[in-house]
């Protein structure tokens, strides 16, 4: 748990949650896929180095001499989180809390909130992947393409969403419905906001009451302006009638 600790201090995106925490006690963690915000100076790296050299290095079981079948020590695991590390980490986390409270608190989950819901949404799907940086992208795969479409299908159903938000707002008797959509999505957003793992597939129960209001927008402005275009023709009815 003091290693969860710690990664709740600073992780803010999808792609570090594998390697930093699926794969705990199954595959080493080099000190390079640690971002150097992650340590508010250059002691606090060395540490964190220090204590990923102890877990990706484990000492070997001594063997036991009052083994009578003079079996051989069983083989060291390829890495360990022992409790002395996890404690460790866990009393850096502490003290990067207590530095930066609202930097914890505040700012760290409105950055995990703003990857979660702008992700691209790819997980699945045979080009799935980081959309930045662009440099990374796998042209194979042709990310190159389908990223940035689905980072624009999520803008389009964020933005119409709101303007559905909106147009329920404008009507008193309808302004239930937004509070409704809003306790749908809001706790369970801060809830993931709060965790240490921002994994996206936990948001996509969001998106069909995203596309449900974004849907009403889109109603409402057909309707405005079939109500607009039958307006002006009973406009010129009334001209041509008036002349005869």
């Amino acid at each position: 748990m003091g290693y969860i600790s710690w990664l709740r201090t600073w992780v803010d995106d999808e792609r570090y949650v594998s390697p930093l925490e699926d794969g705990i006690d199954l595959y080493p963690i080099p000190i390079e896929q640690i971002p150097e915000y992650a340590c508010d100076s250059t002691k606090e790296r060395e540490l964190v180095q220090s204590l990923l050299d102890r877990y990706n290095n484990p000492l070997k079981p001594a063997a036991d001499p009052s083994d009578e079948d003079n079996q051989p020590p069983a083989p060291a695991p390829a890495v360990k989180m022992t409790p002395s590390i996890d404690a460790e980490f866990g009393l850096i986390a502490r003290e990067r809390i207590a530095r930066h409270p609202f930097r914890y608190y505040v700012l760290l989950p409105l950055k995990r909130a703003q990857s979660l819901w702008f992700d691209t949404h790819s997980q699945y799907y045979p080009f799935q992947g980081q959309l930045f940086p662009l440099t990374d992208l796998d042209t194979d795969a042709h990310q190159q393409y389908w990223l940035p479409l689905f980072a624009a299908l999520t803008w389009f159903y964020t933005i119409s969403a709101l303007i559905g938000v909106w147009v329920l707002w404008k009507s008193e008797s309808s302004r239930r419905w937004v509070w409704l959509l809003a306790m749908l999505i809001v706790p369970r957003l801060v809830f993931l906001a709060a965790q240490e793992h921002p994994e996206t597939r936990y948001t996509v129960e969001f998106f069909p009451l995203v596309a449900a209001a974004g849907g009403l927008a889109l109603a409402h402005l057909t309707f405005d302006r079939v109500r607009r275009g039958a307006a002006a023709i009973i406009s010129k009815v009334r001209t041509l009638s008036s002349d005869v």
